[in-house]
């Protein structure tokens, strides 16, 4: 029997349930369900099997729905149903033909630079993008055996340098240039006000996110050792995403209209 609650955004942070005979009934989260509001380097490791505390929840409401889902899974396992939380990071898209989500806050930042031709300095800035096939992968295995821990993270150890991927842009004949971040996020605002003005309100997510950019351009490390384990000798492993995957998305990011053509 399949229990499932529609997901508040395509990636990450799905949630649904589904309780088989025999197997662990898995709740699919966010890493984020489980440290404070203001989380240090480093903060989690998937050996933990409690999240944070309820005074710890983050005020972002999203997370917060996530942390709830997990709490009531928990209390499930506590009654005697076979219980495991996945928690995978921020969702890209598959490694061979590149479909990403258009809803996803990262590439609607990365959007709206490639329309205004311009973009912060982030310097060296990483964000850590978990491909659709290794989740969906790694998901399906670990879930088809009997569980042996409580969470389990599903996330890519190798971050990405947002600076390559506005690289790839350019090499995509999308020209972005550098300026201050104040400077980009008024020209943002303009452009988002006259285009949704005209009827076009595609600006309009990218400029409200545009506040925390720093944020959004930045990642926590998370110990997927549970998930790694699980996955020893199943030739299932999270790839790095390398310059030539980069290139697939922008490329059917490009083809599908998400991005402007050169």
């Amino acid at each position: 029997m399949l229990d499932y609650a529609p997901p508040m955004s395509k990636a990450p942070g799905m949630y649904c349930a589904w309780r088989r005979r025999g197997g662990p009934s898995p709740s699919i989260s966010s890493p984020l369900s489980a440290p404070p509001s203001r989380p240090r380097r480093n903060p989690a490791s998937s050996k933990r099997t409690r999240g944070c505390g309820a005074d710890q929840v983050s005020d972002n409401g999203y997370l917060t729905s996530k942390w709830v889902a997990e709490e009531l899974v928990r209390q499930a396992g506590e009654r005697g149903l076979p219980v495991a939380v996945y928690r995978p990071g921020t969702i890209s898209g598959d490694t061979r033909i590149g479909v990403n989500s258009a809803d996803d806050a990262i590439w609607n930042m990365i959007r709206a630079a490639a329309i205004l031709g311009i973009a912060p300095d982030v310097g060296d800035a990483t964000v850590s993008l978990v491909p659709v096939d290794y989740v969906a992968g790694a998901l399906v295995e670990i879930s088809a055996h009997p569980a042996s821990e409580i969470v389990y993270h599903l996330v890519n150890r190798t971050p990405v340098a947002v600076r390559d991927i506005f690289d790839s842009l350019r090499d995509h004949g999308l020209p972005v240039a550098t300026g201050r971040l104040e400077a980009v996020r008024t020209e943002l605002d303009r452009e988002s006000r006259l285009r949704n003005d005209a009827g076009d309100d595609s600006l309009v997510r990218a400029a409200l996110l545009s506040a925390n950019f720093a944020g959004l351009a930045g990642h926590l490390d998370w110990d997927d050792a549970h998930s790694r384990t699980a996955l020893a000798d199943t030739g299932i492993e999270c790839p790095p995403l390398t310059r030539p995957i980069l290139d697939t998305y922008i490329r059917e990011f490009i083809a599908s209209g998400f991005l402007p053509s050169r």
